[in-house]
């Protein structure tokens, strides 16, 4: 019974975070549809070379205390209270730090109009970690709708406001108070939804309470922000290297393509996360429903990825203008990269839920010496975006296969052959119907952007989804337990008038 019950609040906890991600990347759409028509790409660069900063700095205002609160099964109230003020103290720390630096962060990138741009920015982290812990007790509960709810209005909040900045002709000073925002919004929702379930700290610090999530958490920090320049250095050196400009188009591509798997994982690691935790002395059912979690993201996330790549030269002048025509190439070099990378993500929730939080700090350190050095050789190269591309590609196609090694097989055991054939089926379907789609969009050149999409989408939407429907038993069936029951009867139905074998 007590399965049975977690299982419900997990399927609850999926249905509830699909709505956020579904309404995130709608509202995170607009934005880049309106403010990609309004603002140039340097506007983008500068914002781009604004938010490494920023998603660097905000490892450490975590703390790594978000992982640590929920893999520990019992939690009191004194330790919450410290965890608390602790988070605050951080948080101050780092505003300081960032405002002191805005003026080395500039020249860092030779750009002394970041500046005053940092120093808007670094009140953001002392904002944010009034709510960083009950967003962690929400997720820990799996109160994923109240989760949700909260995400959705922070971003519609954050979304109206910088498009009234924008045609107010704020420049990237939208963009930049955007943010600030919404995490202003969210931390006072927060906060009002800790007032009401009465999670409200005492004022305490005793750091003795608190040694179990400061070890924890340093291992976890540690890996994050080493994850964190693994991910941004790419960026960085872009802009250093090539400019704003140059970078504002590569971020509009990185965007655009990386938007489905920073919506899509989170989906399900949100929740498999705590699941797994609950089950993590049961190797044999953590393994199980690893395969079926990380087929469910593979599913998903091809079949988004490749679609955009397929059709990249239509949407992007379409949605965006042909100001932005050359971020096209930067979308179709970037698809191995962001897939594999998608792939290896979604590893961190079992990694974490089995308490090896050291591991992924090892790897992360390890991809220190690798990463960076792969970019900048790529850019010494080649001196071109569409070289890091390549290389990156290249790269992680060989990290997959040491990552399973090292850590996957460690972890819950050997399952070299599942765990490919996992992967390979919805990549296959995916790249089957990316060609589909993109050899029809030469044959129909001569219709309007807008038709072209929606003939090609439609088609690329039933073809993929029907190819999943026969040859991909195992999504079907663990898809089924995320819709409502009565969609469920359908699908069941039409696979059996279709006579489609299970086996």
């Amino acid at each position: 019974m007590q399965d049975i019950s977690l299982s419900s609040k997990a399927f609850r906890a999926v249905r509830w975070t699909t709505l956020n991600s579904i309404c995130q990347v709608g509202i995170q759409f607009l934005t880049l549809v309106i403010l990609g028509r309004v603002l140039d790409p340097r506007a983008f660069g500068l914002m781009a070379m604004i938010m490494v900063v920023v998603e660097i700095v905000n490892v450490f205002a975590r703390m790594g205390l978000s992982e640590a609160i929920i893999y520990k099964k019992t939690v009191t109230h004194n330790e919450l209270s410290s965890l608390y003020l602790l988070n605050i103290l951080m948080g101050l720390i780092l505003f300081i730090v960032v405002f002191i630096s805005s003026s080395f962060i500039g020249q860092l990138y030779s750009e002394p109009s970041l500046t005053p741009l940092i120093i808007i920015i670094s009140p953001l982290f002392l904002i944010s970690s009034l709510g960083i812990i009950f967003e962690v007790l929400l997720r820990k509960n799996l109160m994923f709708d109240s989760f949700s709810k909260i995400n959705i209005l922070s971003h519609l909040t954050s979304f109206v406001f910088m498009v009234v900045l924008a045609i107010l002709k704020a420049g990237v000073y939208a963009l930049v108070l955007g943010q600030i925002c919404f995490h202003t919004v969210k931390s006072v929702l927060l906060l009002l939804f800790a007032w009401k379930q009465n999670w409200l700290p005492g004022l305490r610090l005793n750091l003795s309470e608190v040694k179990f999530y400061l070890k924890f958490g340093f291992f976890r920090v540690m890996a994050m922000f080493a994850n964190q320049i693994n991910s941004r250095v790419d960026q960085f050196l872009v802009g250093a290297i090539l400019g704003a400009e140059v970078l504002g188009f590569y971020n509009v591509a990185f965007r655009i393509i990386y938007v489905p798997i920073n919506k899509v994982n989170p989906i399900l690691t949100q929740v498999a996360f705590p699941f797994f935790s609950k089950i993590q002395d049961n190797t044999s059912r953590l393994k199980k429903n690893y395969l079926k979690y990380i087929n469910l993201i593979v599913s998903i996330n091809a079949g988004i990825l490749v679609g955009i790549t397929s059709l990249a030269h239509i949407l992007v002048p379409l949605f965006l203008g042909k100001k932005w025509m050359s971020s096209v190439p930067i979308i179709q070099a970037l698809i191995v990269y962001v897939v594999i990378r998608s792939i290896l993500n979604a590893s961190g929730a079992l990694t974490m839920a089995k308490g090896k939080a050291n591991w992924s700090f090892y790897w992360h350190i390890t991809m220190l010496f690798i990463i960076p050095g792969t970019t900048y050789l790529a850019l010494e190269v080649s001196n071109s975006v569409i070289g890091v591309c390549i290389a990156l590609s290249g790269l992680f196609f060989a990290l997959l296969f040491v990552h399973y090694r090292l850590f996957l097989r460690n972890l819950v055991g050997p399952f070299f052959v599942e765990y490919l054939q996992t992967i390979a089926k919805p990549l296959s379907l995916a790249a089957s119907m990316g060609l589909l789609i993109y050899m029809l969009s030469l044959l129909i050149h001569d219709m309007n952007y807008l038709l072209k999409a929606t003939i090609l989408i439609t088609i690329g939407i039933v073809y993929y989804t029907t190819a999943t429907f026969i040859f991909n038993k195992l999504f079907v069936e663990e898809l089924a337990k995320y819709l409502p029951r009565k969609a469920v009867k359908i699908l069941f139905w039409i696979r059996y008038k279709f006579n489609i074998s299970n086996n």
